[in-house]
């Protein structure tokens, strides 16, 4: 019994971190998107255009954690 009970919170904590990455990793990805099409909205330069491929970058970092989450 108390085994499988502390299982359950084990399972649990984990369950909830991983819950709470994902959160963190969806946003993560809202600021991003608000803050590229802010750049886009812009005329256009040279570091914006920088800030823009970065961000791009980070995009497909967090929708693979996002993506791979949703697979568990």
């Amino acid at each position: 019994g108390a085994f499988l009970e502390g299982l359950g919170k084990i399972f649990g904590k984990v369950a909830d971190n991983v819950q709470g990455r994902v959160e963190r990793a969806k946003n993560r990805k809202r600021e991003l998107e608000n803050e590229k099409d802010l750049i886009q909205s812009k005329q256009f330069s040279a570091s914006g255009s920088k800030r823009v491929i970065a961000i791009n970058r980070e995009l497909a970092r967090l929708q693979t954690i996002i993506e791979n989450s949703a697979k568990d």
